[in-house]
Formats: structure tokens, C-alpha cells, sequence
């Protein structure tokens, strides 16, 4: 029986993750990240996404992003199809790479956006591969608190808009929110009150 088509709420902050097939590895050495972050940013743009975190690990990857009025799953397809052809063609492969259904989680307040947001950008350091999430290269953290230029998608204004006004003192809460150590245990979070969720 086939499954029904994704319900999807226009503007809602959704999460995004895709797991290689049987959990197997996506990501083999750094020339494929670097080709799927290439057409990541392609595809975001193509498809006029409004992003605020992701994280490429080694056998998946997570986004958080705006959904646009035609849902996520063009987008989603179009970019596993396109990097799928390349790791097979240089791999030479023949099998599936991602697994058919990928998950998404629509973000209900701003506690669950706040903590998915940390969890995404931690995931490289609570897998053990970075010791920081300064250090990680492929998560938007870097991006977002400045140390390296942030893309257009990127809507670090919304995200560092959770923790202040003035953009320097919300930047280094934001940092100081991500860098807590066990942050990804369900503690309560230290925002700004009245913050809205992003979208």
C-alpha cells in the first residue's frame, strides 16, 4: 500500500534527516562532503529555502529549515538523487545510498527549536569526531556566530534574534548556549523571553 503524501505546514520550522542506507556511511573522505555541501547550497538556493542549522555526518545528515508553500521533499529528493549519482559513480557503486524515507519533525515551540538547534550543531561532538563545535567544519556553527561567512539561506538574524537584541551580546549567548556541555539533555534552555519561534 503506498504511503500518503506529507502533510506540510507553510513557514513552520521543520527537521530534517536523512540516514545513509542500512546506516551505512554517505560520506567516505572529506572530497565527498565537500561535493555534497556544494550542491546543498545549490539546491537550498534553487529552491528558495530559508535555513538556520545543519550537520553532515558520516552516514547522515540534518537540516533545519523554514518549508516553503510546496513542502520539503522536492528538495530533499533532488538533493540525495544528485549526490547519490556522483558517491555511486565514484565509488562504483551500484546500491542505494540513502535510505527512501527521510525524517522531518515540524518544531511546535521555541523550546524544541531552540533544543534541536543545539542538537544538530552538537551531533559531530556528542558522535566523538570533533572535540568543540568550533572545530567541526560541516555544521553551520562556524557560520553563524561569524567565523566564517555565512551563506544568504542562513537566517542567523532569527536565530541570534532568541537570545537579545544587540547582535554581540545574542551572539556569544548563543555561542554559550551551544558549547554548554550536556546540552543535549532535555535541560531547560536560557532564552530571551517572549521569543517567537523562527520561521
Amino acid at each position: 500500500m503506498p504511503r500518503k503524501p506529507r502533510e506540510w505546514i507553510e513557514g513552520a520550522a521543520y527537521h530534517v534527516f536523512v540516514r545513509g542506507s542500512n546506516r551505512q556511511a554517505v560520506f567516505l573522505h572529506e572530497g565527498d562532503y565537500v561535493e555534497f555541501d556544494m550542491l546543498f547550497h545549490e539546491a537550498v538556493m534553487r529552491h528558495e529555502l530559508e535555513t538556520f542549522g545543519w550537520s553532515l555526518m558520516p552516514n547522515h545528515w540534518h537540516l533545519l529549515v523554514a518549508c516553503p508553500a510546496h513542502g520539503l521533499s522536492s528538495f530533499v529528493k533532488e538533493l540525495n538523487h544528485r549526490y547519490a549519482l556522483r558517491f555511486d559513480r565514484r565509488w562504483d557503486r551500484v546500491a542505494h545510498v540513502f535510505q527512501q524515507r527521510f525524517g522531518a519533525v515540524v518544531q511546535t515551540t521555541e523550546e524544541q527549536f531552540l533544543w534541536t538547534l543545539r542538537y544538530v550543531l552538537r551531533n559531530p561532538v556528542e558522535a566523538g569526531i570533533y572535540a568543540s563545535p568550533l572545530d567541526a567544519r560541516w555544521t553551520s556553527f562556524p557560520a553563524t556566530v561569524g567565523l566564517t561567512r555565512a551563506p544568504m539561506h542562513l537566517r542567523v538574524d532569527a536565530i541570534l534574534d532568541h537570545f537579545g537584541d544587540d547582535v554581540h551580546v545574542a551572539r556569544q549567548r548563543f555561542v554559550d548556549f551551544v558549547l554548554t556541555a550536556g546540552s543535549n539533555d532535555g535541560t531547560a534552555l536560557a532564552v530571551r523571553p517572549g521569543s517567537a519561534i523562527a520561521a
